[in-house]
């Protein structure tokens, strides 16, 4: 999930949803932030 987020966070926006992306990366940044919390990963 928290890949989907960020590489779909990094395509341009598709018409009609222009906060969308903004949206996704802000997704892919907690996502991630969890996974390194959860792995022990730095």
């Amino acid at each position: 999930m928290a890949g989907y987020f960020v590489c779909q966070g990094r395509m341009p926006g598709p018409p009609g949803l222009p906060t969308v992306r903004a949206f996704q990366r802000a997704q892919g940044v907690v996502a991630l932030d969890w996974l390194r919390r959860r792995t022990g990963w730095a």
